[in-house]
């Protein structure tokens, strides 16, 4: 959520699989805001390890602006 009173241009959003868990796939939002054009999840782990994940956005966030994105993980045992 963009939370401030102007757009955000550089949008990047930084997460990791958790601790006993590996990476199974990411994926964009399905649909985008009016302003963002494009987004590119670009980093990723292998399939079935551990590892920190990345999307990348083109265009702006307007004020108030919400962006989500998903990833799979599977329990290790």
């Amino acid at each position: 959520v963009n939370n401030g009173s102007g757009p955000l241009s550089t949008l990047v959003i930084n997460d990791s699989t958790p601790a006993f868990t590996t990476y199974l796939s990411a994926t964009c939002p399905v649909t985008l805001p009016a302003v963002i054009t494009d987004c590119l999840v670009s980093v990723q782990p292998a399939v079935g390890a551990p590892g920190y994940l990345q999307w990348t956005f083109t265009g702006a966030l307007a004020p108030s602006g919400q962006l989500a994105v998903t990833y799979r993980v599977k329990l290790d045992q």
